[in-house]
């Protein structure tokens, strides 16, 4: 046997009553009244059907299904209304044509040709090529071929069921030269035969109505630019396509036996529209994998007047209508979800559908899980996978990051989210790297509680869109010189009236800093000898900056995270006896940023770092003399992969040394990074800028031009060379200094 039963599932009798033998009317479930079972629970109990699967015929008994996944249709199963069960047909199918109309039987094209009486479960064979004929379809249990062989004229024959004795219909009228030919339609015992003639490059199609009780041509109609849709009702023919002077799609429809077309604009309504007939309308729509805003199915009446929507998607419908003018469509509405339809007239003439096989997916689009961790260091894990999987997947989404404190956001659609079959795993996911964009300026995500929402909006159509939302951390460790908290380095700058200006930077496609934004800080800063970049000096979880005012005084701002800082807290005086001020490097290894102060007399001191506001640095230590050979010193932090943090030191000459920390205060032999730094006016140590997991380094020349020095890890060459900073603006040179 080419076919077998695979399941049984048993309904509710309360919602089918079984089918006579001689195929009588199928009772469809009524709409669930209030105080009723809930639609979605109503669908329950109907027979279920592939979510993946298009419809292709069936009959008083039963319908017949194709997977969407199969190339050659060879997923092929018929279901019965009267149990749910299911059987599978196993033999390809090159069109849903092939299949027949609107009946219990399913016709197999091979050698030789089946019927599947799919009532009764017994087959019968028609020896179609046998006779020089070639299959086309079939009307019920009447097969239409073509014949004799190419070379003459071609003749349509019907073949009768030979259960009751074979009989062989001639159909005349067809011209000679036919270039191509297949039945696109069927209806009340008529089908659709569509031929080329003329030019094979240029051919002319026709569609000839066929009547099949009498064996005839009634109607024939040549086709300007169709787009393959066709289809037919007891009264009417129409088809789908585009006109000379007309914008956008057109349908042409005339009436069955009349040689008059009318033509009906109806915009764009997708490249792959859907057509259908019932007497007195025509069924349009735009099937729910096109890339339109409206997947409905709408009818309107042949006569003119507004449509009326009958389903809210749809995907596919069967070549034919059964008798009585039944039409069979794969789609979905709010009220049901999704599923298999019926769609006939009601007693008050007017299109109306009727759901008779449920997906058992629900109406609305759900959050099924997610997979959004509660906490986020970008530090350790630079990119966070935010995952969230739904009860469908043919939605648009869009994913907001809000930052509470701040207010900044991130908008991703679906551009930056990976499908379900891309992921593999049912989830759509974000691959968050910590950028936010909201369509007007990028940031990098600062630390702090953030509030997310997904939106997820049906393709379909079908049910509101889904909207649901939660919360998440992100949370750095400090970072010398983050001054805004969003774990990138910024800078600082004074300018020659004493104004500071705070350079917000972010992370610009992952490789090198940015400015995002600057931030006058005020021109009070003008008093100051000398301004430092603390780290996190003061125990906070921002970076801090040290100012020492003309009487020697050492101030602390306490940073606020938003590149502002807190009023000024005084440290203590007598810090004019030292020339050269560097901080924000751990030189003794306990976590807390230290401060190196070098005197009058070359002696350079360590103040080491509390954590605590009140006092920052404990009492000074001596650590070694012979500093003055040096004309900058910079505390790196550990950028060679030592003990502590180390400390950089350029002499007159302009080379540059590294010195490695020890771990203790103290530093080891100097090794030589290289020659030619004197050209910089202002070298800062601004800690892992490209986030690759080593310390970079940022250069200001005395043009005013921004460059940067990626960080190795090596002692001996501990950066690459210098690469312009060109998404960094250009650092006016009239700048006093930049740290």
């Amino acid at each position: 046997m080419p076919y077998r039963r695979t399941s049984r599932r048993l309904v509710s009798l309360a919602v089918f009553t079984a089918l006579a033998a001689a195929g009588g009317p199928l009772a469809l479930p009524a709409v669930a009244a209030p105080g009723q079972a809930a639609p979605d629970e109503a669908a329950a109990a109907l027979p279920r059907v592939p979510s993946d699967a298009r419809i292709v015929s069936g009959g008083p008994g039963g319908f017949l299904m194709r997977a969407n996944s199969s190339d050659q249709g060879q997923d092929l199963t018929w279901t019965r209304y009267s149990d749910g069960s299911v059987t599978r047909m196993d033999f390809p199918l090159t069109s849903d044509e092939e299949a027949g109309a609107m009946s219990d039987t399913v016709v197999e094209h091979g050698r030789p040709v089946r019927l599947h009486h799919m009532d009764t479960g017994t087959t019968t064979e028609i020896d179609v090529f046998g006779m020089g004929y070639s299959y086309l379809g079939a009307v019920g249990t009447t097969l239409i071929t073509l014949g004799p062989r190419p070379g003459s004229t071609p003749q349509l024959h019907l073949l009768s069921d030979p259960r009751k004795g074979m009989t062989d219909r001639a159909v005349s009228g067809l011209p000679r030269g036919i270039l191509s030919d297949r039945v696109v339609a069927y209806a009340d015992g008529a089908f659709v035969y569509e031929y080329a003639t003329g030019d094979k490059y240029a051919p002319t199609l026709h569609h000839a109505v066929v009547d099949v009780a009498s064996a005839r041509i009634v109607s024939t109609y040549r086709v300007w630019n169709s787009w393959g849709e066709v289809a037919l009702s007891g009264t009417h023919i129409a088809w789908i396509g585009s006109a000379n002077g007309v914008s956008g799609t057109v349908v042409r429809t005339a009436k069955r036996g009349s040689s008059t077309v009318s033509v009906t604009q109806l915009g764009r309504i997708g490249d792959g529209p859907f057509i259908g007939l019932l007497d007195g309308w025509t069924l349009l729509g735009s099937q729910r994998d096109e890339d339109v805003s409206d997947h409905a199915l709408y009818a309107r009446p042949l006569g003119g007047g507004a449509p009326r929507k009958v389903l809210d998607a749809v995907d596919s419908r069967t070549a034919g209508l059964a008798p009585g003018g039944a039409l069979l469509v794969r789609g979905g509405t709010a009220a049901h979800g999704d599923g298999l339809y019926r769609i006939t007239r009601g007693s008050d003439g007017l299109p109306r559908a009727e759901i008779v096989a449920s997906t058992g997916k629900p109406t609305k689009v759900t959050l099924v899980s997610r997979n959004i961790p509660a906490t986020v260091d970008f530090d350790r894990t630079p990119t966070v996978v935010l995952g969230w999987k739904l009860s469908r997947d043919r939605v648009r989404t869009t994913f907001v990051l809000r930052n509470l404190r701040t207010g900044l956001k991130g908008v991703y659609s679906d551009r930056n989210v990976r499908p379900p079959e891309e992921t593999g795993n049912g989830f759509f996911e974000l691959r968050w790297h910590g950028a936010l964009y909201d369509g007007v300026t990028p940031a990098t995500a600062p630390n702090g509680e953030y509030e997310w929402q997904l939106t997820a909006k049906p393709i379909d159509g079908i049910g509101p869109d889904l909207v649901t939302k939660g919360r998440l951390t992100v949370n750095r460790p400090p970072a010398p010189h983050d001054l805004t908290d969003d774990g990138t380095p910024d800078l600082l700058a004074r300018t020659p009236d004493g104004h500071l200006i705070s350079e917000n930077t972010y992370l610009s496609g992952g490789e090198e800093p940015a400015l995002r934004s600057q931030t006058d800080l005020g021109s009070y800063w003008g008093k100051y000898t000398a301004l430092v970049a603390a780290g996190n000096a003061g125990g906070s979880q921002h970076a801090d900056l040290l100012a020492r005012d003309a009487a020697g005084v050492l101030w602390l701002y306490t940073g606020k995270g938003d590149g502002k800082f807190a009023a000024r807290s005084k440290i203590g005086a007598g810090w004019n006896q030292y020339n050269e001020l560097t901080a924000g490097g751990d030189v003794t290894g306990d976590g807390k940023a230290d401060l190196l102060a070098r005197d009058k007399d070359g002696v350079l001191w360590l103040h080491r770092g509390t954590g605590t506001a009140d006092a920052p640095y404990a009492t000074r230590k001596r650590i070694s003399s012979g500093w003055n050979q040096y004309d900058a010193l910079i505390s790196a932090g550990n950028i060679a992969g030592g003990a502590a943090g180390d400390l950089l030191a350029r002499d007159k000459a302009g080379v540059l040394w590294l010195h490695r920390g020890r771990g203790d205060g103290t530093f080891g032999t100097r090794s030589r990074v290289g020659s030619g730094w004197d050209k910089y006016k202002d070298l800062v140590a601004w800690g892992d800028a490209d986030k690759d997991g080593t310390l970079d380094l940022y250069a200001r020349d005395k043009d005013g031009e921004s460059w940067f020095y990626r960080g190795t890890g090596e002692v001996t060459a501990p950066f690459r060379s210098r690469k312009a900073l060109n998404g960094l603006t250009h650092l006016p040179q009239e700048y006093t200094e930049v740290l």
